[in-house]
C-alpha cells in the first residue's frame, strides 16, 4: 500500500488553558480558593491583593451605588428575563463593602488538633498509680475500645495480647479490676461491653441525692429487656413502684447516652464560610457577594513597567508572570460575577422561601437556572456546589435549593421534595410523644393538606432526615 500525505481542514473544539482555569477556579470552594491566591501571591510578584479597595485597582468590580440603581432598572424593566417573581421586589448588587457577618470565623482562624477517644482516656490513666503491669493492661483494654465507647474485646483477648509484655500473664481477675477503673473515667460509660451496663455504669456515677436513682438503676438491672420493649406493665411489674416515681425514673433513663464515645471530638470543627448574603433592605430582597472572603487582585504595575528597562531574560519573564497574574484576576472575576449571576437567579425562583421557610421551597433543576442565564448545566453545577448562601432562614449550601417535583391535590401547586419533608418535620414535632404519627397516619395528613405522596416516599424522606420509625419515637411516659 502507498503511502502519501495529506492536507485536511477541520474544526475541532479546544479547551485553552485560561478556560480551563476559569472553570477549575469556578468549582474550587471558598476555602480552596483562598489557598489557591495565596499560593499564586508567593509565586508571582506581578500579583498584589488589594486589601484596603485601592482606588483604580478594582475596574472590573462595579460600584455599590451604581449596581444598585442600573440593576433595581433593569428587574423592573423586565431586561433580565420573564420571571413574573424577579419584580420591584428584588434588588441586586456585586459589591457592598459593608456586608459582613457578625460572628463569622475569620479565615485565619485555627483549631487545636481533635483529642480521640483513645487518647482522652490515655490521658486520664495517670490519675491512678497503676503499676507497669497495670499500665499494659490498661493500654490494652484502651485499644479495644471503640468510638462510641464500647469494649469490644472479651477479657480473654487482652490477655493474650499483653501476654508478650509481661513477664507473668495477667489473670482475667486482674483485668477485669483495671477495666473497672476505666469505667470510672470520663465520659461516664466508657468501657462497657453492652447498653445495660453501660446505663448501669452512668447510673451508678450519680448522686445518691438524685431522684429516682436506685428505681432506674433497678429497672436496668432488672427488667431491661421490658424497657427496651417500651412495656410499661412488664417494667412495673414486680417493683410496685407509684406511676409518679415510674415516671420519673424512666425520665432519668432518657438523659443517659448509649454512646458516650460520641462526647469526645474525633474530627476538626468545619466552619462554613458564605461566599453570597441575601438581606432584606427597603422592602426589597438584595444578593451580594460576601466581601469579607472575596479576595480582590490586581496587577502590580511597579513591576511590569521594570519590562522597559531589563534585559531580554527579565523582560521574558515579567512578560510570562503578567501573563499569568491578568488570567488569574479574569478567572477570579469571573468566577465572581457567574456566582452571583447563579445566586440571584436561584433567589428570584425561592423568593417565597425567604419569607415563608421550606415548606415554601419551589421545585428546581439545574436546567431552569440554566436556561435562563445562558449557560451550560455543567457549570451552574459547578457553581452550585460547595458555595454557601446566608438567608434569613439561615445558611444552606446553594445545592440546597435544587429538588424534584411533586404532585398535588386540589388547587395546590406541584411542590418540592424539599417542601414535603419541612412539612413532615412540622408533623412529627407536633405529634403526641405517647402516641407518635405512623408512615400511614402521616400520609393522610399530607394528604388533608395537598401533598400527593406515597407512603414509602413518606418513610424515604423521614428516615432521610434522621428521623427513626413511630414505634422507636414512643415515650414511655
Amino acid at each position: 500500500m502507498k503511502q502519501s500525505l495529506q492536507i485536511k481542514m477541520g474544526q475541532q473544539l479546544a479547551m485553552t488553558p485560561q478556560l480551563q482555569q476559569a472553570i477549575r477556579m469556578l468549582q474550587m470552594s471558598t476555602l480552596e480558593l483562598q489557598q489557591e491566591i495565596q499560593t499564586a501571591l508567593d509565586e508571582n510578584p506581578l500579583l498584589e491583593l488589594n486589601e484596603e479597595e485601592a482606588e483604580g485597582n478594582d475596574e472590573a468590580a462595579l460600584d455599590s451605588d451604581t449596581s444598585d440603581t442600573e440593576l433595581g432598572e433593569l428587574f423592573e424593566q423586565g431586561e433580565m428575563g420573564d420571571n413574573p417573581s424577579m419584580d420591584s421586589r428584588w434588588e441586586d448588587t456585586f459589591v457592598n463593602s459593608g456586608a459582613s457577618l457578625e460572628g463569622l470565623p475569620e479565615f485565619e482562624a485555627r483549631t487545636s488538633a481533635p483529642v480521640t477517644l483513645h487518647q482522652h482516656l490515655l490521658d486520664q490513666m495517670w490519675q491512678y498509680h497503676l503499676t507497669p503491669k497495670d499500665q499494659a493492661i490498661f493500654i490494652a483494654l484502651v485499644d479495644g475500645i471503640d468510638d462510641a465507647g464500647y469494649l469490644r474485646e472479651p477479657l480473654e483477648s487482652v490477655q493474650i495480647a499483653t501476654a508478650d509484655e509481661l513477664e507473668e500473664p495477667a489473670e482475667l481477675d486482674e483485668i477485669a479490676v483495671v477495666l473497672k477503673q476505666i469505667q470510672h473515667l470520663d465520659p461516664p460509660g466508657v468501657g462497657a461491653r453492652d447498653i445495660q451496663e453501660c446505663l448501669s455504669i452512668q447510673l451508678r456515677q450519680l448522686s445518691d441525692e438524685v431522684d429516682c436513682r436506685e428505681l432506674a438503676l433497678q429497672i436496668i438491672n432488672d427488667r431491661f429487656e421490658a424497657l427496651s420493649k417500651r412495656d410499661m406493665t412488664a417494667i412495673n411489674r414486680g417493683i410496685g413502684a407509684d406511676p409518679d416515681s415510674l415516671r420519673e425514673a424512666l425520665s432519668l433513663i432518657r438523659t443517659l447516652s448509649p454512646r458516650p464515645g460520641t462526647a469526645i471530638s474525633t474530627e476538626d470543627s468545619d466552619y462554613v464560610i458564605p461566599d453570597l448574603l441575601v438581606r432584606r433592605v427597603s422592602g426589597m430582597w438584595r444578593v451580594e457577594l460576601n466581601t469579607e472572603v472575596m479576595p480582590r487582585l490586581y496587577l502590580n504595575r511597579t513591576y511590569s513597567d521594570l519590562a522597559e528597562f531589563a534585559d531580554a531574560e527579565s523582560k521574558s519573564y515579567i512578560k510570562a508572570q503578567t501573563r499569568e497574574a491578568k488570567w488569574l484576576i479574569k478567572s477570579v472575576e469571573s468566577r465572581y460575577d457567574t456566582l452571583l449571576k447563579v445566586g440571584r437567579t436561584i433567589m428570584a425562583e425561592q423568593l417565597e422561601f425567604l419569607s415563608d421557610g421550606e415548606e415554601a421551597m419551589r421545585p428546581l433543576i439545574l436546567a431552569d437556572i440554566a436556561s435562563q442565564i445562558d449557560m451550560h448545566e455543567s457549570t451552574v453545577s459547578r457553581a452550585t456546589t460547595q458555595k454557601f448562601i446566608m438567608t434569613p432562614q439561615g445558611l444552606y449550601e446553594l445545592k440546597y435549593f435544587f429538588s424534584s417535583q411533586l404532585s398535588s391535590t386540589g388547587d395546590k401547586e406541584a411542590t418540592s421534595s424539599t417542601a414535603i419533608r419541612a412539612v413532615i418535620k412540622r408533623l412529627i414535632a407536633a405529634e403526641s410523644p405517647r402516641k407518635p404519627l405512623s408512615d400511614s397516619k402521616l400520609t393522610l395528613m399530607l394528604e388533608e393538606e395537598g401533598y400527593k405522596v406515597a407512603r414509602r416516599t413518606v418513610a424515604k424522606y423521614r428516615e432521610g432526615l434522621g428521623i427513626s420509625g413511630s414505634s422507636e419515637r414512643k415515650q414511655l411516659t
